[in-house]
């Protein structure tokens, strides 16, 4: 996270597997949070993911310490 935006650089297996490098800037972020869990062994929704409303898109990330990834970012919008 930069002091204009959030970023997302896959690491080498995710990278090979179709995993993309992502942005978005802090002023369009409406939203920010840790999602449920799900039930898809293949996206990453067993466990709790990362959630950040973007724009109109809504992305998830499995991350380790979410929820104090979460705060970083809500500390860096101000909320």
């Amino acid at each position: 996270m930069t002091d204009q935006r959030v970023l997302f650089y896959p690491h080498k297996f995710d990278s090979a597997t179709g995993g993309k490098a992502w942005e978005c800037a802090l002023a369009s972020i409406s939203g920010v949070g840790m999602s449920a869990r799900g039930h898809n062994p293949f996206n990453g929704s067993m466990r709790r993911r990362l959630q950040i409303d973007c724009g109109e898109a809504v992305e998830f990330f499995v991350v380790n310490k979410g929820e104090s990834i979460v705060t970083a970012i809500q500390q860096a919008l101000g909320r």
